[in-house]
């Protein structure tokens, strides 16, 4: 085998993965499982990526977004809407780059239930392939400790309890 055949790519073993084509409030990929990671990259610089958020019941709702951008100068912007009333609108919006904490608890939401949800990630400068995570905590659902992801260079990150707890370097990874 040539280096030229050689196919080197991340992977990251989950059914909570983004649903391509999520671009649009109609078509975002839906959280459905609290204190889960859900992982997304954008493909492109004009890729932009929707998910839903329907609350089991009134509360609220802790939205984490986790990531692990290198570059001085990648950047997305993540907003979080409300759908109330046969409108759209949004309640908060938080540029995170690479100065920033790997996990940033964006500004809670009042969640009511039978409302709709939605978290905005777009690329406000270059971030196009980064991994990204977005977890939901509703205090009082059932919750998981520790959720993993695989960043841009093939590294598996583990975030337990706020903190990364170990990692793993490969090129082809399997099961977390």
């Amino acid at each position: 085998v040539c280096s030229s055949d050689l196919l080197l790519f991340n992977y990251q073993k989950t059914d909570n993965w983004e649903k391509e084509k999520n671009d649009t409030f109609s078509t975002a990929t839906l959280i459905n499982k609290y204190d889960t990671t859900f992982s997304g990259t954008l493909n492109n610089w004009d890729d932009s990526d929707y998910f839903k958020i329907l609350p089991s019941r009134a509360g609220k709702m802790n939205i984490s977004f986790i990531h692990n951008v290198k570059q001085e100068y990648g950047e997305w912007r993540v907003s979080i809407y409300t759908y109330k009333n046969g409108s759209y609108n949004e309640i908060s919006s938080t540029y995170i780059g690479k100065g920033d904490k790997n996990k940033i608890v964006l500004p809670a939401v009042g969640g009511s239930k039978g409302n709709a949800y939605y978290v905005i990630v777009e690329k406000y400068s270059d971030v196009v392939g980064e991994i990204y995570g977005i977890s939901v905590n509703l205090p009082g659902s059932s919750s998981s400790k520790v959720t993993g992801f695989v960043n841009k260079s093939g590294t598996l990150k583990y975030y337990k309890n706020g903190k990364f707890a170990s990692s793993y370097t490969g090129i082809v990874l399997g099961t977390i």
